[in-house]
Order: C-alpha cells, then sequence, then structure tokens
C-alpha cells in the first residue's frame, strides 16, 4: 500500500513491507519486515549477498512493486527514478550521448527549446566536467559505448532531469577505478549539492563512498 502525503522532512518512507512474488510459495518472501527511511540530501546504502532482495526493494521504492505486506509513505511531490546496473532501464541504445542527455532537461529549460548548437555546447562542457572523454562522443549512439560509459551517461542525464529520488541498483558494477570514482562524484553531488535522496544497492564494502546510513538484507 502507497499512502501519500501532502509535506515532511522524508520523501519516502517503508514500514514494516514485505514481497513475495506471485510465482513463489506462500511462506517464501522476498523482502520481510523492511523499515526504512530517506530524506532530501541522504545516501541510504542497501546492502547484503545475491538474491537478499535489494533489486525489489528498489522497485518498491520505485513504485514499480506494491508491497506484500506493510506500507509506503511519500511525499506528494516525490519524482523517483530506478537505475539498473546495465542503465537498460533508463537510456536507449537507439540515440545518441548528445540527445540521451538532452533529453532529460526539463521542458520548460531553455536549452530544450534552443538550437543544437546551443544545446550541444551545454552537454559537452557538462561531460567534459568528468574527464573521461565522453564530450568527444556526442554523436555517438548508446549501443557503441561501453558499460561504465553507458552508466555515466545516464547518471549524468539524471543530474540535469527533475528526479529526486535516485534508485541506484549496483551501479558502479564493472567499472575502472576512475568511472567509478566519477559516478560516486555525481551521486554525491546530487545528494549532498542538490538536495537529492539517493538509495542504492550493493553487497560490497566501498568506504571511499560517503554514505548517510546504511540497512543489510539478510
Amino acid at each position: 500500500m502507497y499512502v501519500p502525503v501532502t509535506s515532511g522532512s522524508e520523501l519516502v518512507s517503508a514500514h514494516a513491507i514485505g514481497y513475495r512474488y506471485p510465482s513463489a510459495a506462500a511462506s517464501l518472501f522476498a523482502l520481510a519486515n523492511v523499515n526504512l527511511a530517506v530524506r532530501p540530501g541522504e545516501i541510504l546504502k542497501v546492502s547484503g549477498r545475491n538474491g537478499s532482495g535489494k533489486t525489489t526493494l528498489l522497485r518498491i521504492l520505485a513504485g514499480e512493486l506494491t508491497p506484500t505486506t506493510g506500507h509506503i509513505r511519500h511525499d506528494r511531490r516525490l519524482s523517483p527514478v530506478y537505475l539498473d546496473q546495465n542503465s537498460a532501464s533508463f537510456v536507449a541504445e537507439s540515440l545518441t550521448v548528445l540527445e540521451q542527455v538532452s533529453l532529460s532537461f526539463p521542458p520548460n529549460n531553455f536549452l530544450a527549446r534552443a538550437a543544437s548548437p546551443e544545446r550541444r555546447e551545454c552537454v559537452r562542457q557538462l561531460l567534459s566536467t568528468y574527464d573521461l572523454g565522453l564530450e568527444h562522443r556526442l554523436a555517438s549512439f548508446i549501443a557503441e559505448l561501453s558499460g561504465g560509459q553507458r552508466q555515466i551517461v545516464a547518471l549524468v542525464s539524471l543530474l540535469v532531469g527533475r528526479f529526486n529520488l535516485w534508485l541506484l541498483d549496483e551501479f558502479t558494477a564493472g567499472m575502472d577505478q576512475k568511472a567509478a570514482r566519477v559516478s560516486r562524484q555525481i551521486v554525491e553531488a546530487a545528494a549532498f549539492e542538490r538536495n537529492m535522496g539517493v538509495v542504492y544497492a550493493s553487497h560490497i564494502a566501498d568506504p571511499e563512498f560517503k554514505v548517510t546510513s546504511e540497512i543489510a538484507l539478510d
């Protein structure tokens, strides 16, 4: 059950939620009795072994799944986005890098209505900030990028979008050290500088990542 609230300090909170997939046995729950709260400017890590329900929890918070037990409360202004480790849930392989990032600008932003040169220069400057060479690949299709490059483009697209809750599933998986460091910087900037909420799932320790709190799933 989802309960929207008019205002409050929390973007979303989960209260004793559990989830059982329809095909599973009646006693087999993917999640059981999970409680959490995420506020603007916070990064919550969800840790646990493979198969512990991390992805299921993120999909519930994104509104893709309805909990079997318990309830979710969320701010009426909540705008969540779910990003899996392959970025397949967000980026389109048929788009170029320029098109993918440009489409994320809010419709009322002048850049969304600007002529192509202005839009191209803005995206180029944004990508050049991260020193990964993506600013030279604006005309490349997403399908031509490596997995790590796709994920960086996806995170940059989230950054210029209107989402206020990021739900990230193993978002640095398969990245080299530099790309992983840049990814963490983008996420930390979103939370701590732009006051967004972040929930990310990972089964590995990452002491370099600045998290506000952590919950562990069995």
